[in-house]
């Protein structure tokens, strides 16, 4: 009978370093450790605590919660104690749900902006500084689109030109010879550039140098038959470039 006790009392130890983790191992302030008769459980305020482990030989029930003990058999915890189901964070996520709502009604409207997509090149071909009366850079390039295909047109930049070819603006049929358009990298097409961090190193300082002393590159774009025969796209930097050589602008609108 001493032996049966025995077992049992060990059977429970066991259980018990399974339900608090801390047989054998030192205790610290941020862990529970529980006597070989107890087990840990929680209390009202889901704060965990040792409670006495039941007696005999008991199998623990299958929980989608915690599970500990009365001292007289193992139990769930209430799924009640969640904090989902805690009525002042129920109370705070209405109110914040409403604040959502009040502020979305607040907003004004959005509307899909317009489909931009390649228009055409500019008749006259400009070296890397654009200039177009007074002003001159991207204003520039903007205004000679502008002044050749109406008003809104500008250079081109690269997504606008992929959209293109998804609208079909650009297929097999089309073609645009190498034209400046506004791809910043962040490159350093050629070595030692000046200001290599500014973003200026690839565009030719934003379409305003003209000169090639800086080290400085625009960038240019080529749609046509690829090698093997498919339409495609070109990207000119580097050697190709020279913000000193004369191309086409490249418009969208």
């Amino acid at each position: 009978m001493r032996g049966q006790t025995t077992s049992r009392m060990q059977r429970l130890t066991l259980l018990g370093c399974l339900l608090s983790a801390t047989c054998d191992q030192p205790p610290s302030a941020n862990r529970v450790v529980c006597l070989p008769d107890q087990v840990l459980g929680t209390d009202a305020s889901r704060q965990l605590l040792c409670v006495p482990a039941p007696h005999g030989k008991v199998a623990p029930p299958s929980c989608a919660t915690a599970l500990t003990s009365d001292g007289q058999q193992l139990l769930c915890t209430s799924r009640d104690e969640s904090a989902d189901k805690d009525q002042d964070a129920s109370a705070a996520l209405l109110q914040l749900d409403g604040a959502i709502k009040d502020i979305r009604a607040q907003l004004p409207p959005t509307t899909p902006g317009p489909a931009v997509s390649y228009v055409g090149l500019t008749m006259t071909p400009t070296a890397g500084r654009i200039i177009s009366g007074p002003i001159w850079g991207l204003t520039a390039a903007a205004d000679q689109c502008a002044s050749q295909f109406g008003t809104g047109a500008h250079m081109c930049v690269m997504d606008e030109l992929y959209q293109s070819v998804v609208r079909g603006t650009l297929d097999a049929r089309s073609l645009i010879a190498p034209a400046w358009v506004y791809m910043p990298n962040w490159n350093t097409p050629a070595a030692n550039p000046e200001e290599p961090l500014q973003g200026v190193a690839d565009t030719c300082q934003d379409y305003t140098y003209p000169l090639g002393a800086r080290n400085w590159r625009g960038m240019l774009v080529e749609w046509g038959l690829l090698p093997d025969g498919t339409p495609g796209f070109r990207w000119h930097g580097g050697t190709d470039a020279y913000c000193a050589t004369t191309h086409p602008i490249a418009c969208c609108k």
